[in-house]
């Protein structure tokens, strides 16, 4: 009954009137409408899926700069990868969208040509009754099915067309529409002409051109209208990330503030010998080395200093500023420069080993093995060697990659260190090492 109600209300009775009124609906689906949006749906996700490496090389390009941290990278990321699901799920929407204009229409054939075998064979109608019945009806199902199909192409259509808009497809839609003051006053004014043409109805195109018109004058004024409106609103300031305060540098140097004076010092400091250092490179070689930024940190420990390549952390080590640097020639020994015996008593008489004392082993990695400097309790003084020291201290570079034997030379001589490593520990450990007599004597 609802399906016969529409077709009465649409055909006014006449088939060949509704039929032509569902033609005219198919065709403007689609043909018009969903051939127009599907080809949009196709460009634009092979526009996104194509711009999407670019844009990913953007972002991490932004990102290494400095101009943006990882939150907002993370953040755009998210944006891009939504944007390509949008247009490829709009893309497989229009699909459902034809699928369904072109099922209506198969729908509609099926369902006349059933209607007239069901009604001639099964409820014995004669042609004529069952091809009025029928067609009535299955037209004026495929009516009722193809308005909200249009309907529903026309919304897919529209928000195909939104594209990379922001925002809602409603607001856009009629931020676009009422942008230009002068078109609106235009429509308007045609619509006036045709509600004043005889024969034409009269309040409907009468009342369409005061609305349209309302809204040209209206937005005409708002444009004119000093923009104090945003102006107004008090925003709060974006921080500022690193990249938009500092300039980034490819190689940049932090100090502790203990250090600066040493190193911009006008003669012997770093500052200085940067800029030789650039020239003899450039000269020598022929290639120009970036600009080395310096700066204090306070974070850093006094004496601690590290190299940053791209804002990544490479270098950092220790200087000690009320020490100077030897460089040696070929068969000068170089002197200690560790007091082992005022480094190694803080050690020893610190709260955790008062009480029971203990040795203080100092370790240097050396091309040939390892260097120990040992201060030894009851001595409380640097000793010649410690064989204890020695063990552990070669233990210790076995645990951390060295291979047996491991050679130790310490200010007595040169000791080596044999081990067979396990699993957990250490087995078969032997000290090897020159025996010398320092003593003889008798006991009575």
């Amino acid at each position: 009954h609802v399906i016969e109600g529409c077709a009465e209300f649409i055909m006014g009775g006449n088939l060949v009137l509704g039929l032509v009124i569902f033609i005219v609906i198919l065709i403007v689906n689609f043909i018009v409408i969903t051939k127009g949006a599907g080809r949009m749906a196709e460009v634009g996700a092979r526009f996104a899926l194509d711009g999407m490496p670019g844009r990913q090389l953007a972002i991490d390009a932004d990102m290494s700069a400095g101009a943006i941290d990882h939150a907002e990278a993370k953040r755009r990321r998210e944006m891009e990868l939504a944007e390509t699901n949008f247009f490829g799920s709009l893309d497989g929407a229009s699909k459902f969208v034809k699928g369904d204009a072109i099922a209506g229409l198969l729908i509609t054939g099926l369902n006349i040509v059933v209607g007239l075998i069901v009604g001639v064979l099964i409820h014995g109608l004669d042609t004529a009754t069952a091809i009025q019945t029928y067609t009535i009806l299955t037209v004026g199902d495929g009516l009722v099915s193809q308005i909200p199909a249009v309907i529903i192409s026309v919304a897919a259509a529209l928000l195909l067309a939104k594209g990379s808009q922001k925002g809602a497809a409603d607001i856009s839609f009629f931020a676009q529409l009422g942008r230009y003051p002068g078109a609106l006053g235009t429509v308007a004014g045609l619509m006036a002409l045709f509600a004043l043409v005889p024969g034409m109805p009269f309040m409907p195109f009468i009342l369409a051109a005061a609305g349209l018109g309302a809204m040209g004058v209206l937005q005409a004024r708002k444009a004119a209208r000093p923009d104090a409106g945003p102006l107004a609103v008090i925003e709060p300031a974006r921080q500022k990330t690193i990249g938009d305060v500092l300039d980034f540098d490819d190689i940049h140097i932090e100090f502790a503030p203990n250090l600066v004076a040493m190193v911009l010092d006008p003669v012997t400091g770093l500052d200085s010998r940067i800029a030789n250092m650039r020239n003899h490179v450039a000269t020598a070689f022929g290639f120009i080395l970036p600009e080395i930024r310096l700066t204090d940190e306070a974070s850093l420990p006094a004496g601690s200093y590290r190299i940053r390549l791209h804002g990544v952390e490479r270098v950092a080590d220790r200087l000690f500023p009320d020490r100077v640097l030897v460089l040696l020639s070929d068969g000068i020994p170089a002197p200690d420069g560790l007091d082992v015996k005022e480094l190694g008593s803080v050690i020893r008489y610190s709260d955790r080993y008062r009480e029971f004392g203990v040795n203080v082993n100092f370790v240097e990695q050396i091309p040939t093995g390892i260097k120990v400097r040992t201060y030894e309790r009851g001595v409380e003084d640097e000793t010649l060697s410690c064989g204890t020291g020695v063990t552990a201290s070669a233990l210790v570079a076995g645990w951390h990659g060295f291979q047996s034997p491991v050679l130790v030379q310490t200010p007595g001589g040169k000791l080596e260190v044999r081990f067979q490593k396990e699993e957990v520990g250490f087995t078969s450990i032997q000290l090897i090492g020159p025996t010398v007599c320092v003593f003889v004597g008798n006991l009575n």
